[in-house]
């Protein structure tokens, strides 16, 4: 046996002497150094002999400040190397269509829930939109809209959706229905009668058809007004109205003495008066009359009156008695009534200073009223 460099060989090989191999202790150890990297640190120990022999080791490197700002989620652990599910699931979030649950870390499609969506989770776990068929279309009137739908849809033979305006036959009101369809559209068309003026337009507005004040005074002030009834006519103001009432009474006595006293009654008419207007004032010119019929002997005196004037006054200076001595007097006033009110009107007639025997044989009473509303 021969030994090589670095090696000494003692012994012939016999059982007594066997070979002994050794290094040669004046050899020189290979030299063995640590090289680091970004991710790993390396490092020796020894000096390589067959005492001291090199001890390699590497320890990963654990990046304390990421250049992301976040925290390192790799942790070195007594086991080796590790990442956690928990510590992943904070840097996840969802986008449209995707659902996430950051307690499970499910993550998962989202399927919209909108109207007609047709996409579900297949029996292999798999996305799923069915085939899509005929597209659905009906046609859904309304009280103002005849909406109609003709056609299957396909390419040969497309859906064809048509509308109609529904234009009422009898409008609520009663009256004619101004709206109609023509060939170019809808139109409402407005024609003027006695009255009106004006087509409803901008340039021509419907307005009343009137003249010219002509009249000095202020037609602000002095004019009357138009209303609208219940069937809808224009009215004027209440129209003016003119009413007369009489009442005649002549009666006899059988030769009354004519009352010594200075005036009493003798006898009282009345006239009932109505006010036939439901709306305004009755102004009412009252014309009374009275006429008495004396009988006065010689140095006789009588006087009457109505309504507490006194209007005749008789004395007889003759030397024979004068009969059915008379004269008629009448009396103007006015009154004012109530809408539909009603007036009894008296008629006092009055006589006094009789002397001699002076009587009366008859008292004739006129009343008269002119009733206006204006």
């Amino acid at each position: 046996m021969t030994a090589g460099p670095g090696v000494t060989v003692d012994g012939s090989g016999s059982p007594s002497s066997p070979y002994v191999i050794s290094s040669d202790a004046a050899a020189t150890p290979t030299p063995v150094q640590a090289g680091d990297t970004p991710t790993v640190d390396t490092t020796v120990s020894g000096t390589g002999t067959a005492g001291d022999p090199y001890v390699v080791s590497a320890a990963v490197i654990l990046d304390p400040a990421p250049p992301g700002g976040g925290s390192n989620l790799v942790h070195s652990g007594p086991d080796g190397l590790f990442v956690e599910c928990a510590d992943v699931r904070g840097c996840l979030s969802a986008g449209d269509g995707i659902g996430y649950d950051p307690a499970t870390g499910v993550i998962e499609a989202q399927i919209s829930g909108d109207a007609g969506n047709q996409t579900t989770i297949g029996t292999d776990g798999g996305l799923y939109t069915p085939v899509a068929g005929a597209t659905a279309l009906e046609a859904t009137d309304t009280p103002t809209v005849d909406m109609t739908v003709t056609g299957t849809g396909t390419a040969g033979d497309p859906y064809d959706v048509s509308a109609a305006v529904i234009v009422d036959p009898a409008p609520p009101g009663g009256g004619p229905n101004l709206l109609q369809a023509g060939p170019d559209g809808l139109f409402a068309e407005i024609a003027t009668e006695c009255g009106l003026t004006g087509d409803g337009s901008a340039g021509a507005p419907l307005a009343a058809s009137v003249g010219a004040w002509g009249y000095p005074c202020d037609l602000d002030t002095e004019a009357g007004q138009v209303y609208c009834d219940s069937t809808g006519q224009l009215r004027s103001e209440p129209r003016p109205r003119a009413t007369y009432l009489s009442d005649l009474v002549d009666q006899a006595y059988p030769s009354l003495i004519v009352p010594t006293v200075t005036e009493a009654t003798v006898v009282t008419r009345s006239l009932s008066i109505t006010n036939p207007d439901p709306c305004r004032d009755a102004f009412v010119i009252v014309e009374i009359e009275v006429d008495v019929d004396l009988r006065l002997p010689v140095n006789a005196t009588a006087m009457y009156g109505m309504g507490g004037d006194d209007t005749v006054y008789f004395e007889n200076r003759g030397n024979s008695v004068q009969n059915n001595i008379h004269w008629q007097t009448t009396k103007a006033y006015h009154r004012t009534i109530a809408p539909g009110g009603t007036l009894v009107e008296p008629l006092p007639v009055t006589m006094g200073l009789g002397s001699n025997g002076a009587t009366y044989q008859r008292i004739q009473t006129i009343i008269r009223a002119f009733v206006f509303n204006l």
